[in-house]
Protein backbone atom coordinates (compact mmCIF):
# COMPACT_ATOMS: atom_id res chain seq x y z
CA UNK A 1 0.00 0.00 0.00
CA UNK A 2 1.61 3.27 -0.85
CA UNK A 3 1.35 5.96 1.62
CA UNK A 4 2.81 8.93 -0.20
CA UNK A 5 4.64 11.53 1.30
CA UNK A 6 6.12 13.13 -1.92
CA UNK A 7 6.51 13.38 -6.26
CA UNK A 8 9.18 12.07 -7.71
CA UNK A 9 9.60 13.85 -11.86
CA UNK A 10 11.17 11.11 -14.05
CA UNK A 11 11.27 11.67 -18.11
CA UNK A 12 11.27 8.52 -20.52
CA UNK A 13 14.59 9.43 -21.67
CA UNK A 14 13.20 9.28 -25.39
CA UNK A 15 11.83 11.41 -27.67
CA UNK A 16 8.05 11.86 -27.24
CA UNK A 17 6.39 9.96 -30.67
CA UNK A 18 3.15 12.47 -30.44
CA UNK A 19 1.07 9.50 -30.31
CA UNK A 20 -0.09 7.30 -27.52
CA UNK A 21 2.44 4.11 -28.48
CA UNK A 22 4.88 5.92 -26.29
CA UNK A 23 2.93 5.21 -22.73
CA UNK A 24 2.14 1.76 -24.18
CA UNK A 25 5.85 0.78 -25.07
CA UNK A 26 6.92 2.32 -21.58
CA UNK A 27 4.19 0.34 -20.02
CA UNK A 28 5.11 -3.12 -22.01
CA UNK A 29 8.71 -2.10 -21.80
CA UNK A 30 8.07 -2.53 -17.47
CA UNK A 31 5.52 -5.36 -18.32
CA UNK A 32 7.69 -7.92 -20.62
CA UNK A 33 11.12 -6.89 -19.68
CA UNK A 34 11.08 -5.32 -16.15
CA UNK A 35 8.94 -8.27 -15.03
CA UNK A 36 7.22 -5.80 -12.62
CA UNK A 37 3.10 -6.03 -13.10
CA UNK A 38 2.59 -2.85 -14.60
CA UNK A 39 3.78 -0.08 -15.24
CA UNK A 40 6.59 1.68 -12.97
CA UNK A 41 4.71 4.91 -13.12
CA UNK A 42 1.46 6.69 -11.37
CA UNK A 43 1.02 9.17 -14.11
CA UNK A 44 2.67 9.44 -17.74
CA UNK A 45 2.45 12.64 -19.37
CA UNK A 46 3.01 13.02 -23.50
CA UNK A 47 1.56 14.36 -26.37
CA UNK A 48 -1.18 12.59 -28.43
CA UNK A 49 -2.40 14.21 -31.87
CA UNK A 50 -0.40 17.40 -30.41
CA UNK A 51 -1.75 18.19 -27.15
CA UNK A 52 -0.62 17.33 -23.94
CA UNK A 53 -2.07 14.54 -22.17
CA UNK A 54 -2.14 13.18 -18.85
CA UNK A 55 -2.34 9.34 -18.60
CA UNK A 56 -2.80 7.60 -15.34
CA UNK A 57 -0.84 4.58 -14.71
CA UNK A 58 -0.35 2.60 -11.39
CA UNK A 59 -3.53 3.43 -8.99
CA UNK A 60 -1.65 5.67 -6.84
CA UNK A 61 -3.03 3.95 -3.78
CA UNK A 62 -0.68 0.77 -4.96
CA UNK A 63 3.36 0.99 -4.98
CA UNK A 64 5.48 2.47 -7.43
CA UNK A 65 8.45 0.81 -9.47
CA UNK A 66 10.39 3.88 -10.56
CA UNK A 67 12.83 4.67 -7.85
CA UNK A 68 14.25 2.03 -5.59
CA UNK A 69 13.97 3.24 -1.94
CA UNK A 70 10.35 5.40 -2.67
CA UNK A 71 7.89 3.41 -4.38
CA UNK A 72 6.35 2.77 -1.05
CA UNK A 73 5.92 7.09 -0.22
CA UNK A 74 5.57 8.69 -3.60
CA UNK A 75 3.69 9.38 -6.41
CA UNK A 76 5.59 8.87 -9.79
CA UNK A 77 5.61 10.86 -12.66
CA UNK A 78 7.23 10.31 -16.31
CA UNK A 79 7.08 12.96 -18.58
CA UNK A 80 7.66 11.67 -21.58
CA UNK A 81 10.98 13.38 -23.76
CA UNK A 82 14.38 13.09 -23.71
CA UNK A 83 15.70 15.89 -21.13
CA UNK A 84 19.35 15.32 -21.16
CA UNK A 85 19.41 16.77 -24.90
CA UNK A 86 16.33 19.25 -24.77
CA UNK A 87 14.53 21.49 -22.52
CA UNK A 88 10.63 20.52 -21.81
CA UNK A 89 8.34 22.91 -23.61
CA UNK A 90 6.69 24.89 -21.67
CA UNK A 91 3.06 23.58 -21.97
CA UNK A 92 4.46 20.18 -21.22
CA UNK A 93 5.72 21.88 -17.65
CA UNK A 94 1.97 23.42 -17.48
CA UNK A 95 0.31 20.02 -17.72
CA UNK A 96 2.84 18.67 -15.27
CA UNK A 97 1.98 21.77 -12.97
CA UNK A 98 -1.54 20.86 -13.31
CA UNK A 99 -1.38 17.44 -12.75
CA UNK A 100 0.73 18.32 -9.36
CA UNK A 101 -2.06 20.45 -8.38
CA UNK A 102 -4.59 17.95 -8.76
CA UNK A 103 -2.36 16.00 -6.64
CA UNK A 104 -2.13 18.19 -3.94
CA UNK A 105 -5.85 18.50 -3.50
CA UNK A 106 -5.57 14.90 -2.57
CA UNK A 107 -2.58 14.64 -0.65
CA UNK A 108 -1.74 18.29 0.61
CA UNK A 109 1.73 20.12 -0.63
CA UNK A 110 3.67 17.30 -0.93
CA UNK A 111 7.30 17.86 -1.74
CA UNK A 112 8.53 17.46 -5.11
CA UNK A 113 11.60 15.90 -6.16
CA UNK A 114 13.55 14.90 -8.96
CA UNK A 115 14.72 11.13 -9.61
CA UNK A 116 18.15 11.87 -9.46
CA UNK A 117 17.44 13.09 -6.42
CA UNK A 118 17.44 9.99 -4.85
CA UNK A 119 19.26 7.52 -7.21
CA UNK A 120 22.52 7.46 -9.18
CA UNK A 121 21.11 9.12 -12.65
CA UNK A 122 20.51 12.20 -14.66
CA UNK A 123 16.59 11.26 -14.36
CA UNK A 124 14.42 13.50 -15.44
CA UNK A 125 17.40 14.94 -17.21
CA UNK A 126 20.33 17.49 -16.91
CA UNK A 127 17.99 20.29 -18.92
CA UNK A 128 14.99 19.61 -16.09
CA UNK A 129 14.48 22.91 -13.81
CA UNK A 130 13.32 21.51 -11.03
CA UNK A 131 12.89 24.81 -9.95
CA UNK A 132 11.19 26.34 -12.82
CA UNK A 133 8.73 23.62 -11.91
CA UNK A 134 8.28 24.79 -7.91
CA UNK A 135 7.96 28.35 -8.98
CA UNK A 136 5.43 27.57 -11.23
CA UNK A 137 3.54 25.53 -8.34
CA UNK A 138 3.62 29.09 -6.13
CA UNK A 139 2.05 31.27 -9.02
CA UNK A 140 -1.44 32.11 -7.56
CA UNK A 141 -4.39 30.69 -9.90
CA UNK A 142 -8.33 31.67 -9.27
CA UNK A 143 -10.16 29.03 -6.91
CA UNK A 144 -12.11 27.15 -8.54
CA UNK A 145 -15.52 28.28 -6.58
CA UNK A 146 -14.89 32.23 -7.55
CA UNK A 147 -17.52 31.68 -10.70
CA UNK A 148 -19.80 30.35 -7.70
CA UNK A 149 -18.63 33.11 -5.72
CA UNK A 150 -19.25 35.63 -8.28
CA UNK A 151 -22.65 34.18 -9.59
CA UNK A 152 -24.27 34.57 -6.29
CA UNK A 153 -23.11 38.19 -6.22
CA UNK A 154 -24.70 38.66 -9.40
CA UNK A 155 -27.75 37.30 -8.45
CA UNK A 156 -28.09 39.27 -5.07
CA UNK A 157 -27.86 36.29 -3.04
CA UNK A 158 -24.37 37.24 -1.23
CA UNK A 159 -23.98 40.86 -0.72
CA UNK A 160 -20.35 41.05 1.51
CA UNK A 161 -18.46 39.82 -1.67
CA UNK A 162 -15.03 41.69 0.11
CA UNK A 163 -15.82 38.86 2.59
CA UNK A 164 -14.52 36.28 0.49
CA UNK A 165 -11.60 38.55 -1.31
CA UNK A 166 -8.86 36.14 0.02
CA UNK A 167 -9.56 32.84 -1.21
CA UNK A 168 -6.64 31.38 -0.45
CA UNK A 169 -7.66 31.91 3.11
CA UNK A 170 -11.48 31.40 3.06
CA UNK A 171 -12.00 29.12 0.47
CA UNK A 172 -9.23 26.69 0.81
CA UNK A 173 -11.87 24.48 2.48
CA UNK A 174 -13.32 22.26 0.10
CA UNK A 175 -16.71 22.25 1.64
CA UNK A 176 -16.62 25.96 2.02
CA UNK A 177 -16.01 25.87 -2.13
CA UNK A 178 -18.69 22.93 -2.46
CA UNK A 179 -21.09 24.95 -0.67
CA UNK A 180 -20.89 27.96 -2.75
CA UNK A 181 -21.51 25.84 -5.61
CA UNK A 182 -24.54 23.84 -4.68
CA UNK A 183 -26.17 27.22 -3.73
CA UNK A 184 -25.30 28.45 -7.12
CA UNK A 185 -26.45 25.53 -8.89
CA UNK A 186 -29.62 25.50 -6.51
CA UNK A 187 -30.08 29.06 -7.16
CA UNK A 188 -30.71 28.53 -11.07
CA UNK A 189 -33.71 26.69 -10.97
Amino acid sequence: MNNPKKIIIHHSATADGLMLKDFDSIRNYHINVNKWRDIGYHWVIESVNNQYKIIKGRDEKDNGAHCIGQNTQSIGICVVGNFNETEPLEAQLQVLVRLIKDIYSRYGELPVYRHKDFYNTSCPGDKFSIQKVKDMLKEKSEHWAKKHLDSLVSKGIINSPELWEDFDENLSSKTVGALLALVDKASKG
